[in-house]
């Protein structure tokens, strides 16, 4: 979880293999505030279930196209989104964020932690 504007990462969460986005942050058991605006990607497609406020783009469907306030929607979902994926991309230049991690798990968490850290001190 990262804070958008002022571009701190606030919470990391980890799971064990592939793990759908939406089922890591069930299980996390995070309470996120009624109040508080989510600007989330397709990953979390469902999320609007159990969190009212939530910005997620629209998926194009099938044979149909969007329209233009279904396109400025999605615009604006990536205008606020773009923060938070300038953090992902600052992240994977530590190579173990970026390919497949062949040390010993236990170690992981405390890692990613590190480069965090690191991150929230840099900027």
């Amino acid at each position: 979880m990262a804070a958008a504007k002022n571009k701190d990462i606030l919470a990391v969460d980890f799971a064990k293999g592939k793990k759908h986005d939406l089922k890591v942050l069930r299980d996390s058991h995070v309470e996120i505030d009624d109040d508080t605006l989510l600007v989330v990607d397709l990953g979390y497609k469902g999320i609007e279930s159990s969190h009212k406020r939530t910005d997620i783009p629209i998926k194009k469907k099938k044979n149909q196209e969007r329209t233009q306030e279904e396109i400025d929607f999605n615009r604006e979902v990536s205008r606020e989104r773009i923060y938070i994926e300038h953090i992902n991309r600052y992240l994977k230049r530590f190579r173990m964020l970026s390919s497949r991690y062949r040390n010993k798990r236990r170690k992981f968490a405390l890692r990613v932690t590190l480069i965090c850290g690191i991150y929230n001190l840099q900027h």
